[in-house]
């Protein structure tokens, strides 16, 4: 059941906080968080998306950082400073609580630490360079850091890595770091076999390359080098790929005859004009029908729900949104659910969120269509700045209505 709390003149469920506090951040007392609870919990926040974000030495950054609500929400730890109207409160003995303009909301709780943020690979690479933590219990990790896409002068404009992080990578202010197969094995064997219990679901992805059989043959080639020296059987959960469509949609074979349980091509917004607009590379390099009739390979030759895509939440109108759900849930492909992070970085030079009816409409809908079609989203307890887990955790109870708040 969704927790609620006082918000305004009124009550918000906990998704309705994670939609806040994914978009306005919160003013986070940093130094007093990493004091109490550095050497036990994950408490390493993520500030604003811009330079301040990625220091030039990686190897002190601890990422990701998120924290779950009682109910077992998990949000993610996003520093927006004084910029944020909720702050992070610590009292003087227990868990942090958050408040809104003065108002306590609820307690919150940080993971346990992991030694994977502790850890370097053989060849020296810490872990967190490219190895991270999401929600509870999914290990992800990026195999590739480019994007043909914005090196060609055509990234996806809600995209930070592909617009200001092409250029701070280009500055040296990022040190990006592209892992050998072999790298990312021994980050899974220390993940899955040494911390045994405390991971649970797979992640790879990566920057994306044009052609006609995009990374998959390097993806491949990464899971089969962890069957090797892990063994597959060792994830107890699933193994998700997020790439790019290849403009040969049979390249994909390769992966899943590798393991891979599940791949996401991700479409970003489903209306044509505005997914040209947004998704300009996409659009010319591959194209927009070719990109669905790739996710549409994957369902005819793997099987129903195999394919995902992700969709960002509050880019597009909410029945252009809808549309898409409903079209790739009705073809076993399973849409992901995103929530667009404004912040500093104006889309169409658009920065005002849809508001909380937006998400609350969605989430509602889109737990119809997922019952309806039998579309699981993957990761147990859902990731921090993604609602596609948490509709479908609840979705008996938002298909009802029980869910409604003031």
């Amino acid at each position: 059941m969704l927790a609620s709390y006082p918000y305004e003149n009124g009550t918000i469920d906990s998704l309705d906080l994670k939609v806040l506090l994914v978009t306005q951040g919160l003013d986070i007392p940093v130094d007093e968080v990493v004091a109490r609870f550095g050497e036990s919990h994950r408490v390493r926040p993520i500030v604003s998306r811009g330079a301040r974000s990625y220091q030039p030495d990686l190897e002190t950054i601890l990422l990701p950082e998120a924290f779950r609500l009682p109910d077992g929400t998990v949000i993610e730890m996003l520093n927006r400073g004084e910029a944020s109207p909720f702050k992070m409160r610590l009292p003087g003995t227990g868990w942090p609580v958050i408040e809104h303009r003065g108002q306590e909301l609820t307690e919150i709780h940080f993971f346990p630490r992991s030694t994977l943020f502790d850890r370097r690979t053989s060849t020296g690479t810490p872990f967190p360079k490219f190895a991270q933590l999401h929600g509870a219990d999914t290990l992800w990790m990026t195999y590739y850091s480019e994007c043909d896409f914005a090196d060609r002068g055509k990234p996806c404009l809600f995209c930070f890595r592909g617009t200001k992080g092409r250029a701070l990578g280009k500055q040296g202010t990022i040190k990006w770091h592209d892992p050998t197969p072999e790298e990312m094995a021994e980050v899974v064997e220390h993940a899955f076999v040494a911390e045994e219990g405390s991971t649970w679901d797979m992640t790879i992805t990566g920057g994306s390359r044009i052609g006609d059989g995009g990374e998959c043959a390097h993806v491949a080639r990464i899971i089969s080098t962890i069957d090797e020296r892990v063994g597959l059987d060792r994830i107890p959960g699933e193994i998700s790929v997020l790439m790019s469509a290849p403009r040969d949609p049979s390249a994909v074979d390769e992966v899943f005859e590798a393991g891979a349980d599940r791949v996401s091509y991700d479409l970003e917004v489903w209306n044509p004009d505005l997914f040209a607009k947004i998704c300009p590379g996409k659009a010319s390099f591959v194209g927009r029908d070719e990109w669905i009739a790739a996710l549409e390979y994957i369902r005819k030759t793997q099987g129903h729900q195999k394919a995902c895509s992700i969709f960002v939440a509050g880019l597009e109108p909410l029945e252009d949104l809808l549309e898409g759900c409903e079209y790739l849930c009705s073809r076993g492909i399973v849409p992901l659910l995103d929530i667009w992070q404004t912040g500093e970085h104006p889309v169409l030079d658009r920065t005002a969120q849809p508001g909380l009816e937006y998400y609350r409409e969605l989430r509602r809908r889109v737990a119809e269509l997922y019952e309806k079609y039998s579309c699981e989203p993957q990761g147990r307890s859902g990731y921090s700045r993604c609602i596609c887990r948490d509709t479908w955790n609840h979705r008996e109870a938002l298909q009802a209505g029980t869910d409604r708040v003031a």
